[in-house]
């Protein structure tokens, strides 16, 4: 975290992709997702498109279903079917 120019966004998963959504939060260059996975974010996550779909944006349908696959409880191949039905 030693960018000249970063920004540090704080909440919940779903607050920060409204707020992505929301053209509230810009995504440009690189940036890093940090996540307490003590917290309920697993088990109240559900596996949809408008969660998915911001990662098919900078990544490919392999490599978005390893890092879903690593922030919620949905296994890589479970994901990776699911990309693939939502980028068609």
């Amino acid at each position: 975290m030693t960018k000249k120019h970063e920004t540090i966004y704080r909440g919940t998963p779903l607050e920060i992709l409204s707020q992505i959504n929301e053209n509230k939060i810009k995504l440009l260059g690189e940036f890093v997702l940090l996540l307490n996975m003590n917290s309920s974010f697993s088990k109240d996550m559900k596996l949809d498109e408008n969660f998915c779909r911001p990662f098919l944006d900078y990544l490919s349908p392999t490599d978005a279903s390893k890092l879903i696959a690593k922030v919620t409880s949905f296994s890589k191949n479970e994901v990776y079917k699911f990309l693939l039905e939502i980028s068609k």
